[in-house]
């Protein structure tokens, strides 16, 4: 589904990505570990659209260099970045009625995909006509999470969700990105919370200073020296 070759990304001249690959295939939960810098958001943006880039980005066999950010979300890539998205001073239903609209959806499905979030969040149908600045931060993460699942995306980016939150909160979000991911979703997440992403995803990249240090299934990572070399001072 999505193939990564020599992926190279620079900031003001700085190189911050070194040559990366990486593959998801159709509804494969993949993780991006590592620390603050390693590279995860950057290559989470490179995917998206959101910066410039050398190297090559495919998705379902499309060549995604150069291509607007608003075209690739309706190839089916959605990016759920803490707060990026949010409208602060509409209200939660306005903020979901977007992410659909990213999509040109019709009314009745815009319904149908209320419905389903809901399900998963149930604080944000009790909030639906707060202004979603009046939501905590984990009630906010979840919002960014549901308005990206409106788009109905077939690979779906989150970048750290479990930053900030509670540890219930944090469960909340990883279980609703499960059943996505049993709906047919791809996933990549990005995480530095090695003890909740393990059990959940299919394959994992490990990232440190731009590049690919280890790649594998959660077993095989989880026993490799690398992992802990990464995540020294870290939990792991």
């Amino acid at each position: 589904m999505l193939e990564i070759r020599d992926l190279r990304v620079a900031y003001g001249g700085l190189p911050v990505l070194h040559d990366l690959s990486l593959d998801i295939g159709e509804g494969e939960f993949v993780a991006l570990l590592g620390r603050n810098g390693a590279g995860k958001t950057t290559t989470m943006r490179a995917i998206a659209g959101l910066v410039p880039f050398r190297g090559a980005i495919t998705f379902e066999g499309q060549a995604l260099g150069g291509v607007p950010a608003h075209k690739i979300v309706r190839l089916g890539v959605a990016f759920a970045q803490e707060g990026k998205q949010l409208f602060t001073e509409l209200s939660v239903q306005d903020n979901l009625t977007l992410g659909a609209y990213a999509q040109r959806a019709r009314r009745q499905q815009v319904r149908s995909d209320l419905e389903r979030v809901f399900g998963l969040f149930p604080v944000l149908e009790r909030k639906l006509r707060d202004p979603a600045e009046t939501l905590s931060g984990g009630e906010q993460q979840m919002l960014v999470l549901a308005q990206a699942m409106m788009a109905h995306p077939r690979l779906l980016m989150v970048d750290e969700p479990s930053q900030g939150l509670a540890p219930a909160l944090v469960n909340e979000v990883l279980g609703a990105l499960t059943a996505l991911r049993a709906e047919g979703t791809a996933i990549l997440l990005a995480e530095q919370v090695v003890d909740k992403t393990l059990p959940i995803c299919d394959r994992l990249y490990v990232l440190d200073l731009g590049r690919v240090v280890l790649e594998g299934s959660p077993a095989e990572v989880a026993e490799h020296r690398a992992l802990r070399e990464v995540y020294i001072g870290h939990e792991a």
